[in-house]
């Protein structure tokens, strides 16, 4: 073929083998499926969905526990085991409007208020379990509960609180979706764009009393390390725990000293982490325990192709394909025991 350009003006170089780019990765490499194990898609809209399909989307497992959604502190248990109740209806609804398979995953999370007779629901749990749609326990974890949350659990209560869901997820053989907070330094109350809220109002670190929460600064790797504690008391193989919203430490912790899988969450929100630090990890230790979701929530700003965007972007970073399909298809798939999906 020729070299020679017919064009009105020299055009310089421009062709990439005049500028030495080669093309490293084959076009399919852009087709890779995902799994969402970690969304509340349930929460979003119609559109949101759609594009879950357009952008290679196979199975979305559907978070309902958060006491977010109620409009008063402290929750009754009757209005969380509602929620649950909604999500595994709606699995049925989505699934006749679109092509990716739907899933749930409930539990009662610790998170921003307490739960009203928690114990009624964790006795009802194992039943859940059992159902089709329920393929997983979660999101639930020790959690930061500052005097900014309303009606907060004690972190006693707490440890109470998941312990007893794991022991559920031990008995039937479901993955553990495990909630980690932010760790959040104060900081004063100027609007800065893109910032996200966690912090503001918080006292001075040296003015907080942690005697019955966590410290804000070390919060997640804190949470992490009684997590995975309260698993192995509970003997819950720690091939069945997730640690979710990874952050740079605590992907290291699980990674080095334990056979947890560690989850990123990537919709974009300020709190979690860049597309680096995946990068990073998985070139650091491999992508046979790396699983990347969205955590993507109705009440946020929605970005339906997280998964697709986290997927290029990693190869544009020089991640195998292979390690890029592990971490987004292959491993969630065969945590969540999806494996009449394909290879």
């Amino acid at each position: 073929m020729s070299s020679d350009y017919p064009t009105r003006k020299s055009v310089g170089l421009f062709r990439n083998e005049d500028v030495g780019f080669q093309q490293n990765m084959p076009p399919d490499s852009t087709r890779i499926p995902w799994i969402d194990s970690h969304s509340h898609a349930h929460t979003g809209s119609w559109n949101d969905r759609h594009e879950f399909d357009l952008s290679g989307g196979l199975a979305v497992v559907m978070v309902a526990s958060s006491a977010s959604r109620a409009p008063y502190r402290p929750m009754t248990a009757e209005d969380m085991q509602s929620q649950w109740d909604v999500a595994i209806k709606r699995c049925h609804a989505i699934s006749r409007s679109h092509f990716f398979e739907p899933y749930v995953a409930l539990a009662v999370h610790t998170t921003r208020t307490r739960t009203e007779n928690w114990k009624t629901l964790v006795e009802k749990l194992p039943a859940y379990a059992e159902l089709d749609e329920v393929i997983a326990i979660g999101e639930t974890g020790i959690s930061l509960n500052t005097a900014q949350v309303a009606d907060p659990w004690p972190l006693e209560t707490q440890k109470e609180v998941v312990a007893k869901q794991m022991a559920v997820a031990r008995d039937a053989n479901v993955p553990f979706i495990c909630h980690t907070p932010k760790s959040m330094k104060s900081t004063g109350d100027r609007w800065v764009r893109g910032k996200t809220e966690s912090g503001h109002n918080l006292p001075p670190s040296d003015q907080l009393s942690t005697e019955d929460s966590l410290d804000p600064e070390s919060a997640k790797i804190d949470a992490t390390k009684i997590d995975v504690q309260l698993a192995n008391e509970a003997n819950l193989p720690e091939s069945r725990l997730v640690i979710d919203h990874a952050n740079e430490e605590t992907a290291s912790y699980v990674l080095e000293n334990t056979d947890c899988y560690v989850g990123f969450s990537m919709y974009g929100h300020p709190s979690h982490p860049p597309i680096e630090t995946v990068a990073d990890t998985i070139e650091e230790y491999g992508s046979d325990r790396v699983v990347i979701n969205t955590d993507m929530s109705g009440s946020a700003e929605q970005r339906p192709c997280a998964l697709k965007e986290v997927i290029l972007d990693l190869l544009r970073l020089d991640v195998s394909p292979s390690d890029v399909r592990a971490a987004v298809y292959e491993n969630p798939r065969d945590i969540l025991g999806l494996t009449h999906l394909p290879e």
